[in-house]
């Protein structure tokens, strides 16, 4: 089916580079994980990936979801910027941050891929990718349901029906929902009620169409629906916030600025919700020597989000925005068929998008702004086998990018600012099978993140950021060592250049994001993962990743430090100016550690699995400025499952956070406040499934 691979052990096959292959084969990083693993370890949405794959964390930052790779991610929160690691559903860019956030489900496999992906992934890819691979229609009748139950109110649902929908078994389909809501479990001790609670609903509908052999055609359909107030009912850490500024002396300190993990203060119950539609179509043809392949889709996403800036009683800073956007994205490739010493592919792509907050209100005065992005690339690479088992690789990107940025702040005229961009971004690899199941690489790439505007003020709207770029030098290896052990492992320099970085601050009594470019960074690091299969039934499975990610040249940032009256703290922030060379990235752990294993056994005619999972982190910061940092952590998940005799039921006990570790979900560092929310603290649940 288009675009899938199987999934097998001892060969896991993936997708990584275009075309199907083998993930031992693959000359760069990156980690595979099936839904079956997904569901062992306890990831359940796109944030809870950081779980399984070393170096992979993903942050919240208000409403936006921000994946970063290796140190490599976007640290802007503006409407039509697109993230520095690329998120794909089938094949299709999802280009939006505030709609990247949602439930895993009906899962084939996850790919993420570390390192610039410009010359066959897009533009915006210079930390990497990840692929969400989702499960094809079979020509035989298949379906499966599930239901969970747990603390705080937790109620989960599943649904997927897939089979071949007329007699010649041409036309195939499938449909799949997920449904979950929980009670939250944040205390707002203002206002005496439970808060951060999730309401999310998402369907999908997939059609295959195979007139001839060679010949397909794909029809996909999504809609997403997710409400969920955590991330904005957070505290000000230690109290930070300008709410002291004004304090009211009928409400006591500890209940108007909380400084107690889950609890928050705001005057009001905070509102996310979003509603994301998306269809996209694939059109694939053999045409002997290559394969064709087209794909166009269209999405549509609106956010709603009313949130309490101070996070405090005392006072009422409030942010009501809608953002709303829509993209749509064509691509058409042609891949060289297997078995030659030649293999290539070349390309085109457009992309046409629109996000705009339409309006915000903030604090009473409203505003429109945002941007519009045109984007076209051609690409093409190449790989040769010069020798019996030498392969050399050779690829590149032409980038072209046109932005228009409006801001409107009525009654006055509306502002605008229009940029173009070229780029051109090459790859090299040589690669080395020294064995059947071995080999070594080393490559040089680049990636290319487009310039872009933070519209958020009149001077944001006109001046844009500069683009970013990252050179990537990597060498590693993979070998299966003995029959059920493969090891990976990888060393990485980048060379980081223009880093597109938001201060939040306040500009004419107005909260805005300003963008800067940071001059220089500089990330090496070490990354080792090992897979180890004694038994069919018994696994295990590890994950390192050391980094060193430095800011090497910044002397003029623009930082957030506690506002000083009188040698006293009075709550909120400052922006000022700073040299942060020298400082870490930010939300780049210099080691983390990811721990698996799974084992099987017999009972009553049925297995019983026992599954672990754990993610050892170091300390990180939230800001470039290392002021506020999140504190080293561990998060251990765990789970038992019993299947019945006949493979059609089967029940689990699950358990998350099983050493109760405080860790953010979410932060937003302002001149208001440092604003943090923490993860779900320890929760355990059931789950019952059947399967036809």
């Amino acid at each position: 089916m288009p675009g899938q691979a199987n999934v097998a052990d001892p060969d896991i096959v993936v997708t990584a580079q275009r075309r199907v292959e083998r993930l031992v084969d693959v000359p760069m990083s990156v980690t595979a994980i099936s839904g079956k693993e997904l569901e062992a370890a306890g990831a359940s949405t796109t944030q809870d990936l950081t779980l399984v794959t070393p170096g992979l964390l993903i942050a919240r930052s208000s409403t936006f979801t921000q994946p970063t790779i290796r140190g490599i991610g976007n640290r802007n929160s503006g409407p039509g910027d697109e993230p520095n690691v690329s998120i794909f559903i089938d094949g299709v860019l999802q280009s939006e941050q505030a709609s990247t956030f949602f439930e895993l489900a009906d899962i084939e496999r996850i790919e993420v891929l570390k390192g610039p992906q410009g010359t066959l992934f897009g533009r915006n890819a210079t930390g990497g990718a990840i692929n969400i691979i989702t499960h094809s229609p079979k020509p035989e009748l298949e379906g499966s349901a599930s239901i969970s139950a747990g603390r705080f109110g937790y109620l989960k649902g599943t649904a997927v029906l897939s089979g071949a929908l007329n007699k010649s078994g041409t036309l195939l389909g499938s449909i799949s929902g997920v449904g979950v809501r929980d009670h939250g479990f944040i205390d707002n001790v203002f206002l005496d009620k439970r808060v951060g609670g999730r309401k999310a609903y998402a369907s999908r509908a997939k059609l295959f169409f195979v007139p001839r052999d060679g010949m397909e055609f794909q029809l996909n359909g999504l809609y997403s629906s997710n409400e969920d107030n955590s991330a904005f009912s957070g505290q000000p850490l230690n109290g930070n916030t300008v709410g002291r500024r004004t304090p009211d002396p009928a409400i006591p300190i500890d209940i108007a600025v909380p400084t107690v993990p889950y609890r928050t203060a705001t005057n009001f119950v905070p509102t996310l919700k979003a509603r994301t539609w998306f269809v996209d179509g694939h059109a694939k043809v053999d045409l002997g020597f290559a394969t064709l392949q087209g794909l166009a889709s269209y999405s549509k996403s609106h956010i709603r989000t009313i949130s309490d800036l101070d996070v405090s009683a005392w006072a009422n800073q409030s942010n009501d925005q809608n953002l709303k956007a829509h993209s749509s994205n064509e691509e058409l490739n042609i891949t060289s068929a297997p078995g030659s010493r030649l293999q290539w592919i070349g390309g085109v792509s457009f992309f046409q998008g629109r996000s705009f907050y339409d309006p915000q209100v903030l604090n009473g005065s409203t505003r429109i702004y945002g941007q519009k992005t045109r984007a076209f690339s051609a690409f093409g690479e190449a790989t040769y086998e010069i020798f019996d088992r030498l392969f050399v690789t050779g690829g590149i990107r032409y980038s072209e990018d046109k932005r228009i940025s409006t801001y409107i702040a009525p009654p006055a005229a509306a502002i605008h600012g229009r940029v173009k961009y070229t780029d051109v971004s090459p790859r090299a690899v040589v690669r080395w099978e020294f064995g059947e199941d071995a080999n070594l690489y080393a490559s040089y790439s680049e990636g290319y993140k487009s310039g872009t505007f933070n519209a958020g003020t009149a001077v944001g709207a006109v001046v844009p950021a500069k683009p970013e770029r990252v050179e990537a030098y990597e060498v590693g290896g993979k070998a299966r060592l003995l029959p059920g052990l493969t090891v990976t492992a990888a060393a990485f320099h980048y060379q980081y250049t223009n880093l597109q970085t938001t201060v939040i601050t306040t500009v004419n009594g107005v909260l805005s994001g300003v963008l800067q470019n940071a001059p220089e960074a500089d990330v090496k690091g070490l990354e080792a993962t090992a897979v180890w299969r004694p038994t069919p039934r018994l696994q295990f499975n590890a994950g390192l990743s050391l980094l060193r990610p430095r800011i090497t040249d910044f002397p003029n940032a623009s930082v957030n430090v506690p506002t000083i009256v009188d040698d006293v703290a009075v709550g909120g922030n400052s922006a000022v100016s700073r040299d942060v060379s020298g400082n870490d990235l930010i939300r780049a752990p210099r080691r983390s550690l990811n721990l698996g294993a799974s084992y099987g056994i017999d009972i009553a005619g049925g297995e019983l699995v026992f599954a672990g999972n754990a993610l050892f982190s170091a300390k990180y910061y939230l800001e470039l400025g290392n002021r506020v940092v999140q504190p080293a952590y561990e998060v251990v998940n765990g789970s038992i499952t019993y299947t019945l005799p006949g493979d059609h039921f089967s029940v689990s006990v699950f358990g998350q956070n099983l050493t109760k570790q405080l860790y953010f979900q979410s932060n937003t560092i302002s001149t208001i406040a440092d604003t943090v929310s923490y993860s779900k603290p320890r929760w355990f649940g059931v789950t019952l499934s059947a399967k036809l």
